[in-house]
């Protein structure tokens, strides 16, 4: 069985996700297109070529925090878990992220 779904659905739909998600999606943004956390459904771009970076750059950030220091003191930060819902992905982009994890999930785990 087949459904199509208009536009005004999609944008309902992730706005109702958006009450508990952090929303990636596409965006242009200085005439680049990029994901980004998103606060509104119409800064989503609905038809898009390729994105500038891959979305891979949610779960492997560039920088992370992995201490704080205060009056010479080391304080841990420990990552505080969101969920995140990625819209709008390439399946290729979704594609890597498997195999991601079977680099990065293999028998030694990186606890950071």
């Amino acid at each position: 069985m087949k459904r199509l779904l208009k536009k005004e659905e999609l944008e309902k739909m992730v706005a109702d996700l958006m009450e508990n998600y952090d929303v990636i999606a596409p965006v242009l943004k200085e005439e680049l297109i990029l994901f980004q956390p998103i606060t509104r459904t119409d800064q989503i771009l609905w038809d898009y070529p390729n994105s500038l970076k891959p979305v891979k750059e949610f779960f492997l950030p560039p920088r992370e925090v992995l201490f704080r220091f205060k009056q010479g003191k080391a304080e841990p930060m420990s990552p505080a878990p969101k969920k995140r819902l990625i819209w709008g992905s390439r399946p290729c982009d979704a594609r890597s992220l498997l195999l991601l994890d079977k680099v990065f999930l293999d028998e030694t785990k990186d606890i950071y």
